[in-house]
């Protein structure tokens, strides 16, 4: 009795392949959904704040929202922690452990900080900006209002909430479901893709991959918490600098250059350097 013929284009590799793509598939979403939930909060919140009869400054509406958003992301974080801590996350213990590792943070956070800043300012001497179309209103919006509120907003509520779902949730499951390369890459793209703008897509998408990288580095949420904080200081503190004495392109110019120079050293003593290795 013969055996009755395979079915066409189907073997072990191709049902293999199959499996895997749909595995990835879910594992991708599974990544990527808190991303929709956090900002139906933020679009929800800022609905809702657009009916009283006061108007607020897009930064402080965005900083509500992502207020109340952290009710949804920290038990979620919490969770995800719980489940894949030893490979993710790590709370260095004891005095020693706890100093060396405050060191490798506080050093790291600088680093990442040069690096924006470079990054940012790279950009700026480019036309793309003028080619991204909403990308100036954009920008206007998120830093009007008076400078005590911008750093309180973008200084310190923003980059919290962006480390918890963007390093925190996103990069952890990503890491868990493709590796840390792949990890750093996904949860750098999507950094990127929600700042819904080709310069800021672009910014954000390689910082993301530097901050991103650090998280897996020293294993912490601290250091890209502290860098991502930092960088926005500087450009609110900036913004307002030019607002009031007037642009200073050679000092721009200058800065750039050592920003860029110190990035560029400081991410290299990285491998080198014995007391940042843990």
């Amino acid at each position: 009795m013969k055996k009755p013929p395979k079915p066409r284009f189907e073997n072990s590799r191709i049902t293999a392949i199959k499996h895997v793509f749909g595995t990835s598939i879910v594992a991708f979403l599974k990544a990527c959904y808190p991303i929709l939930i956090f900002y139906a909060i933020k679009l929800f919140v800022g609905l809702i704040l657009d009916l009283f009869p006061f108007t607020l400054w897009d930064t402080v509406k965005e900083s509500i929202g992502s207020l109340l958003g952290l009710f949804y992301l920290i038990p979620v974080l919490r969770r995800d922690i719980l489940m894949h801590a030893q490979v993710t996350f790590y709370k260095p213990r004891g005095k020693e452990e706890k100093k060396h590792y405050l060191f490798c943070w506080i050093y790291a956070a600088i680093t990442i900080t040069m690096i924006a800043i470079a990054v940012n300012n790279i950009l700026g001497y480019t036309p793309l900006d003028e080619m991204t179309d909403g990308y100036e209103a954009v920008k206007d919006a998120f830093l009007a209002g008076p400078l005590v509120i911008q750093l309180i907003c973008l200084g310190f509520i923003i980059p919290y909430a962006e480390e918890i779902l963007f390093r925190g949730i996103i990069y952890g499951r990503a890491k868990e479901a493709f590796g840390p390369q792949k990890g750093i890459i996904i949860s750098a793209l999507l950094f990127g893709i929600v700042h819904w703008n080709l310069v800021q897509f672009i910014y954000a998408t390689i910082v993301g991959l530097v901050l991103a990288y650090f998280v897996e580095k020293y294993r912490s949420l601290i250091p890209a918490y502290l860098g991502h904080a930092a960088t926005n200081i500087i450009v609110v503190l900036h913004t307002a600098a030019v607002l009031y004495f007037g642009e200073k392109p050679l000092g721009d110019l200058i800065f750039t250059i050592i920003a860029l120079a110190a990035a560029g050293t400081m991410f290299g003593i990285q491998f080198k350097n014995k007391r940042l290795k843990v």
